[in-house]
Parts: structure tokens; C-alpha cells; sequence
């Protein structure tokens, strides 16, 4: 805990990771709002550039160093997805810089795990989502085609699993260093079904270090949930972007989402998934015995193989100009007469 006059110190770092579609956001943003008062408890949570994230620590031109402590508390926590994609030497130089801060006697490196064909779905939908234009959503969509041995969809997939494993590399070299410092790389399942609310922040403040936090950031209001659109709201969100911009675009997925065209799913209201099943296989059967040695190795990941995810052959969701002005003409009747026909 914090104490009034203390030399400003932690003992222990907790660098969460993500990675993304795992609820990282949300975490963020409640740790960002409770910042002060979690300093009460023994938790710093620094605030760098005035974002509720630590993207700045994975800049790839000029990478933000670990913030000195300008308080006294037990564990400082950093968080941002886009630290999981570093590559070694990145790791590497993150993790001894932490090792080196003076006062701090162990490193914890959290990562959150989605089901790899169930985290493809929500990953795919998330990248139409970013489209500026129907032409460049147009040719991501078009990726769905491409045969499964040569799907980058498929090697995303399977590189976000073995990039946990050089995550794992550089936590047990830093362990096998002369620092001293105790290092652990935990990896959780991501199962918002387990969790109340379905928010990961319930599942984060059992992490040890981090229980002081549960009061603090389990009483506060919850934010929306955003479920995942499916793809013909996706397509007519990139309709009213080009024809009324960025913000109209955002108001028509909050109207969406807030409506019966949205669920908690990858799919959507649809219910269908967006891969199509021949894709799915193949994500399957590549990332299966990479996640059968990421449990032998850290254990818990087992139900997040293909046996819990079902790949039938079910159709897949269309990519459909037509069913995407319809959902504008019921949704927001004012844009298809500025949409382009």
C-alpha cells in the first residue's frame, strides 16, 4: 500500500499484453478512471501521454522506456495489445529495463487467449470494420476466397500463438539472468461467459498483486458493451462513412449495436460466422498443436482448441450491397438517398 512520505518504489511490475479482441479496451479504461484511488491500495497504473492505455512502450520508431515510479506503491501495471506482436530483441529490452528499475523484484506477463478460429472471426470483422471505403472493404473481403494454404488470415492465426511462445522465451531467459528478479509469464483463457458481466476486469483482479483493485474496479458503472456487428452493418457503416464520414459512420454502429440486428457474438445478429468453413478448418487444424504445447507449457488452454469451437459447414455471411442499404433505409432512412447507388 501507498503510505504519505514514502521514497517512491514499486516491488512488482504487471505488464498485461492483451492480446487484442480480449476485452484490453475495457480493462484499460477502468484502471485509467480509478487511477488515483487505486494508488490508495498499492496499485500504479502511470499515465503516459494522457492515454488510458501504454502504447507509447511499443512505438516501433521511438519506444517509450518503463515509467520511473513517482509513487510508492506495491505493483505498477502497464497494459497495451500492441505489446504482444514485439518482436524478441523488443521483449527483451522491455523486460531487462523493468528488471532493472530499482525496487522491483518480480515481472508478471499477462496474456489473455481467444479461441483461434473464434478470435479470427472477431479479428476479420474488426479489420472490415476499419475500412475507409467500399472499394478497400471490398478487397478484404475478398481475402475470404484466397485457398486456405496461402490465407494470410491463416498465418495471422497461427503467429499470434507462436508469438506467445517468445513471449515465454524472454520471461525464462530474463528468469535464467543474473538480475535476481522472479519472472512468470501467466496466460488466462478469454471465457466472458465465466465471467460477471462477461468483463474481463473481473477476472484480471484475481491475478496475484492485483486483488486490492477488485473493490475499486469492480464498483463502478460498466461501460456498453459494443457487440460485434455483422458484416452487412459493416458494409453499410463503410457506405455512410464515404457518403457523410467518420462520425455518421459511428452512429449508425452504435444504433446498430444498441438494436436486434446485434449479439454478443463474432457473427453478429446473423449468427453466421463470417469465415468461410474450408478457412475455419484450416485455422483449426494449424493452430491445434501449437495450442496443445502453449497448455503443456502454461497450462489452462486446452478448451480453446477446435473441439470447443464449432468449424461446420454452416454459410457464411454475405457480402451484400443490396441487404446493406436495406439496412440503411430501415436504420437511418435520411442516408441512402447521399449513399452512392
Amino acid at each position: 500500500m501507498s503510505v504519505a512520505g514514502e521514497r517512491a518504489t514499486v516491488r512488482r511490475a504487471v505488464v498485461h499484453i492483451g492480446s487484442d479482441k480480449t476485452g484490453s479496451t475495457a480493462l484499460q479504461a477502468a484502471l485509467a478512471d480509478r487511477r488515483r484511488e487505486l494508488v490508495d491500495v498499492g496499485i500504479w497504473y502511470p499515465d503516459l501521454d494522457g492515454r488510458p492505455d501504454h502504447l507509447g512502450l511499443a512505438d516501433r520508431r521511438r519506444p517509450q522506456p518503463p515509467p520511473l515510479p513517482t509513487v510508492a506503491a506495491d505493483t505498477m501495471v502497464l497494459s497495451s495489445e500492441a505489446l504482444w506482436p514485439l518482436p524478441p530483441r523488443r521483449i527483451a529490452r522491455l523486460l531487462d529495463r523493468l528488471a532493472d528499475t530499482p525496487g522491483i523484484d518480480e515481472v508478471v506477463v499477462l496474456a489473455y487467449l481467444r479461441a483461434p478460429v473464434d478470435f479470427a472471426e472477431a479479428a476479420f470483422l474488426q479489420r472490415c470494420r476499419m475500412a475507409t471505403t467500399e472499394r478497400a472493404l471490398r478487397r478484404l473481403v475478398a481475402l475470404r476466397s484466397l485457398p486456405a494454404p496461402i490465407n494470410p488470415i491463416v498465418g495471422r492465426a497461427v503467429d499470434r500463438l507462436a508469438q506467445l511462445g517468445r513471449w515465454g522465451d524472454e520471461v525464462d531467459r530474463l528468469v535464467a539472468g543474473a538480475s535476481g528478479v522472479r519472472a512468470r509469464l501467466e496466460v488466462r483463457p478469454y471465457r466472458p461467459a465465466d465471467w460477471p458481466g462477461g468483463d474481463v476486469v473481473a477476472d484480471v483482479v484475481t491475478v496475484p498483486g492485483l486483488e486490492p483493485a477488485a473493490a475499486l474496479l469492480l464498483d463502478r458503472p460498466r461501460p456498453r458493451r459494443h457487440p460485434t456487428p455483422d458484416l452487412v452493418t459493416v458494409h453499410a457503416s463503410v457506405l455512410v462513412r464515404e457518403a457523410a464520414g467518420p462520425e455518421a459512420q459511428t452512429r449508425l454502429l452504435d444504433s446498430s449495436a444498441a438494436g436486434a440486428r446485434a449479439t454478443g457474438g463474432p457473427g453478429g445478429a446473423s449468427g453466421r460466422p463470417v469465415l468461410p468453413p474450408g478457412l475455419r478448418r484450416r485455422i483449426a487444424t494449424r493452430t491445434d498443436p501449437l495450442l496443445a504445447r502453449l497448455d503443456g507449457r502454461f497450462g489452462g488452454l486446452a478448451d480453446l482448441t477446435s473441439t470447443s469451437v464449432d468449424v461446420a459447414g454452416e454459410e457464411v455471411q454475405p457480402f451484400d450491397r443490396t441487404a446493406a442499404r436495406a439496412l440503411l433505409t430501415e436504420r437511418w432512412p435520411e442516408w441512402p438517398t447521399g449513399v452512392p447507388g
